[in-house]
């Protein structure tokens, strides 16, 4: 099989093959492998996450994410900004559903931004930097919050703490 999608930073490299598994090797210390069976350090030989059916891939500093065939987004890793869930749960391994109709996604450090198939972009976690596009500086954004003024986007990318 070949590769249908990869991406990396500056301590795990995740990616995705043409058969629709995920893959990451390097370091797994927040978990956002998704990987039942992976080790939390120094991972050498690619593990496979429990995500199936992917069709896009983006790593974060601290966390994965990806974009299944059917446009469900799921996430794994550290949820200390909201970035996964309301709840601010510390480290989650097993991977979770985040959202629908997703087009896109861009993880960034601590916070996350996706493409929706209507072509708004909407952002949760970390804003301390106004990163979220949201008009504001709030320092955790734990639920989804939409970009002002973006609309009809093709494309996002995130950086450490702007987008």
């Amino acid at each position: 099989d070949g590769l249908a999608d990869v991406a990396a930073t500056d301590e795990q490299s995740a990616f995705v093959n043409t058969d629709g598994t995920a893959w990451a090797a390097g370091d797994n210390f927040y978990k956002q492998f998704g990987s039942s069976t992976a080790t939390l350090k120094k991972n050498v030989i690619p593990q496979r996450s429990d995500v199936e059916n992917v069709a896009q891939i983006s790593a974060g500093y601290s966390n994965t994410y990806w974009i299944k065939n059917d446009g469900t987004l799921w996430g794994a890793g550290n949820d200390n900004s909201g970035q996964l869930t309301s709840h601010k749960s510390g480290y989650i391994g097993t991977p979770l559903r985040l959202a629908d109709d997703v087009k896109s996604v861009s993880a960034g450090n601590w916070f996350v931004l996706v493409i929706k198939t209507d072509g708004t972009v909407w952002g949760r976690g970390t804003n301390n930097y106004g990163q979220l596009g949201i008009g504001d500086t709030s320092e955790d954004e734990s639920d989804w919050k939409q970009m002002h003024v973006v609309s009809h986007a093709k494309k996002v990318v995130t950086g450490t703490q702007y987008s």
